[in-house]
């Protein structure tokens, strides 16, 4: 039996979608950049802090149709992403 360390297992973050709900109420930003809090950061960066705090060397986020304004925001708050747009680190 291998041994489990969350540190080599990579994770998959589900940012896809393009929030059709949340235009409704005057909301153009995507779900997951919406802060959850003044005190905490839209659940895509809090997931990512998160992991990155864990050591995790391998995060995937998925970014569909929102790609544009989800890499613009991420690399605002010094999340570095690779050319395979999958996030690698948070700085």
């Amino acid at each position: 039996m291998s041994s489990f360390t969350i540190t080599e297992t990579p994770f998959l973050l589900l940012a896809a979608g393009k929030g059709e709900r949340m235009a409704a109420s005057g909301k153009k930003t995507p779900k997951v950049m919406i802060p959850i809090s003044p005190r905490f950061p839209g659940s895509l960066e809090l997931n990512i802090l998160t992991l990155n705090r864990l050591h995790v060397k391998s995060i995937f986020v998925s970014l569909g149709s929102e790609i544009r304004a989800l890499t613009k925001h991420l690399k605002s708050v010094s999340v570095n992403i690779n050319t395979d747009l999958s996030v690698v680190n948070a700085s």
